[in-house]
């Protein structure tokens, strides 16, 4: 993702006051704090949500959020899963006074059940994820009018981009963990706390995988025989 890459350029030359003013009157709502939602998963695995807040001075980061999903038959279901993290954000806090969900109709309406008291915003895609966005607003009308250069229009993708990259940075990591437990749970004698030590020695399964016995028996309270035990068996 472009935005996810370049870490969101366009946001060096926003003027987070006087935009989300724009946006404040635009949408007729006063913001003290709004809040960005997406999801992730792989095919329905390792499903996870994410919840980004800004308000007047740029982005909130005490308001940041995870979220692993709660009820497993959501899995993959992205409408399924928005509706989920809405509603456990907006009951636990922070307090919003915006939400701006990333995709369409559906995703609008399914939000707005979740927290009819708040306005919601929707970003769609359109064709083309750069350039051919449209907003759904908190009435239900759907603007194309926004230019694709104006201030507005680059701050409502920016906050849509951060709150993807928070979420797929989320994601990679679930999927790390878990498949870190997963490939080393085949090996007798290693616990959670060498699968700890072995993952923050090394970062990655991948890493352990391709460790030399030599770079296994330095990993800190790991020990001789298990090293060799793990490099048997992913050498074997």
């Amino acid at each position: 993702n472009r935005g996810i890459r370049q870490k969101l350029p366009y946001t060096q030359n926003l003027d987070w006051n006087k935009n989300v003013t724009e946006l404040e009157n635009w949408i007729g709502t006063k913001i003290t704090l709004a809040g960005v939602f997406d999801n992730s998963h792989l095919f329905g695995k390792q499903p996870v949500g994410a919840m980004i807040t800004f308000g007047h001075n740029g982005f909130e980061k005490s308001g940041y959020r995870h979220f692993k999903l709660q009820d497993k038959s959501r899995a993959g279901n992205d409408i399924a899963m928005m509706s989920e993290f809405v509603k456990r954000a907006t009951e636990r806090g922070p307090t919003l006074d915006l939400i701006i969900v990333d995709g369409g109709i559906a995703q609008w309406r399914i939000a707005k059940r979740a927290a009819p008291n708040i306005p919601i915003l929707g970003v769609t895609k359109g064709e083309v994820r750069d350039g051919d966005e449209h907003f759904i607003l908190p009435d239900g009308s759907i603007s194309h009018n926004l230019p694709k250069d104006s201030p507005l229009f680059l701050l409502l993708r920016a906050v849509r981009d951060e709150a993807h990259r928070f979420v797929i940075t989320y994601h990679r990591a679930v999927r790390a963990k878990q498949m870190t437990a997963s490939v080393l749970d085949e090996i007798e004698g290693i616990g959670p706390t060498r699968k700890r030590a072995l993952l923050q020695h090394f970062g990655s399964v991948h890493a352990i995988i391709d460790a030399d016995l030599s770079a296994l028996t330095h990993v800190p309270g790991l020990g001789n025989a298990a090293a060799k035990k793990i490099y048997a068996h992913f050498h074997q």
